[in-house]
């Protein structure tokens, strides 16, 4: 749980990071964090310009 609970805070924006980092579990940071972007535009761009990062 500890490594998947890094991959998920590694991606975050501050704001969103600061809002999730005190969940204990990874599946609770991984249901904020949908929650959260939900819908956002923002979130899409966030999740598509990481994902070109790590390749």
């Amino acid at each position: 749980d500890d490594q998947a609970i890094q991959t998920i805070l590694l991606g975050l924006p501050e704001d969103i990071y600061a809002a999730v980092d005190s969940y204990e579990t990874g599946q609770e940071i991984w249901l904020r964090v949908q929650q959260m972007m939900k819908g956002s535009d923002i979130g899409i761009q966030e999740k598509k310009a990481n994902t070109i990062k790590r390749r």
